[in-house]
């Protein structure tokens, strides 16, 4: 009989297509409990492709810290609007900060966004210009405030930046 269970240290976040049912009732119950273990296990670690202005769990698990290889940690996602933050006007050039209301970061593990200006253009945050020098957007995060550097030269006509981070 099979379960399509290998070595703990063998799984991966893939569930196989392919298992034997067991003909006795016997070992049916036990079949479907770990098989439905492993689909949560398995599930619960994909990255969830959902982006809210509110703090969500996203689904990433990242490596134990000490004596307890066990113990995964889970980051969680936050995005923020710009020009909602910003009063429901277009972020000005130069520097700007506004204050995120997140406690208890614990490790940073990404920071990235897309803001847009008139054309329309539609840029990567941070945005670095290869041709122009010192014509780029800088966004940063710190203990309370999203700032963004906005060296572009033009408002920013819609500015989104996502936040992903473990909290302590």
């Amino acid at each position: 009989m099979s379960y399509g269970i290998g070595p703990l240290n063998a799984q991966s976040s893939y569930l196989p297509e392919q298992f034997e049912l067991p003909e006795s009732n016997e070992f049916f119950r036990d079949f479907v409990s770990k098989r439905e273990r492993l689909t949560a296990s398995i599930l619960n670690i994909k990255e969830i492709a959902s982006y809210e202005k509110g703090e969500l769990l996203n689904g990433q698990q990242w490596f134990s810290l000490g004596n307890n290889p066990r113990k995964p940690r889970y980051s969680v996602r936050r995005v923020f609007d710009m020009v909602e933050m910003n009063g429901g006007a277009p972020i000005p050039a130069g520097p700007s900060s506004f204050p995120h209301g997140i406690t208890g970061i614990q490790v940073p593990t990404r920071i990235f966004g897309t803001a847009t200006v008139a054309g329309p253009i539609y840029l990567p945050l941070p945005y670095v210009n290869v041709t122009t020098t010192g014509n780029d957007i800088e966004i940063n995060i710190d203990a309370t405030n999203v700032n963004i550097n906005n060296a572009y030269g033009v408002d920013l006509d819609q500015c989104y930046i996502t936040f992903e981070y473990i909290k302590g």
